[in-house]
């Protein structure tokens, strides 16, 4: 965005790059198994290590096409609102996109990790705490999943769009839950 915060002007997006690596897509998997009764018994699992080792190396490489596209270097970058998982998942792609974490605005520590949903509220809450300011380059940092696989139709872009077009009271936090945890499992 081009951090224009103020009631005179909308903010503005500048790009945006979305990659995917449906390669890994057993990496989580949820399902129905019969339990032999007639009926059925749900299932989850995911493998967390290689989730953020491969989540990582695709937020590298989508990194690296984004910047050029808006004619930015990371040390360019203000201020950044990530996918909200945990302090470990953000220390790993904060240090291997160059990223200094104190340009990170964060809320896993208080509303822990909330799935797609995270990113849109995160960026709200960084703008409502002032963490945003006018003038500010922020990167949103993102991670969603394919229809194919589970996810809402939109892209990280769209639903960011969507989100703020949205914005009225908790309605894009209502809007996030639905396409990004609601919808998954169906």
């Amino acid at each position: 965005t081009d951090g224009t915060f103020t009631d005179a002007s909308r903010r503005r997006l500048l790009g945006g790059i979305t990659q995917t690596a449906p390669e890994h897509y057993r990496l989580c998997h949820w399902g129905l198994t019969p339990d032999g009764k007639g009926g059925y018994l749900q299932s989850m699992s995911t493998d967390g290590v290689n989730v953020m080792n491969y989540g990582v190396e695709l937020g590298r490489r989508t990194w690296e096409a984004f910047l050029p596209q808006v004619g930015w270097r990371t040390e360019d970058v203000d201020r950044v609102v990530c996918h909200q998982v945990g302090s470990a998942h953000q220390r790993a792609i904060l240090d291997t996109l160059g990223i200094p974490a104190e340009k990170d605005f964060t809320t896993f520590e208080f509303l822990g990790n909330m799935g797609t949903v995270s990113l849109p509220l995160s960026a709200a809450l960084a703008d409502e705490r002032e963490f945003l300011e006018t003038g500010n380059r922020i990167g949103f940092l993102g991670i969603g999943v394919p229809t194919a696989y589970g996810g809402s139709e939109l892209d990280m872009i769209s639903s960011l769009i969507a989100a703020e077009e949205l914005a009225v009271g908790a309605f894009s936090v209502s809007y996030g839950a639905h396409v990004g945890i609601g919808m998954e499992p169906i």
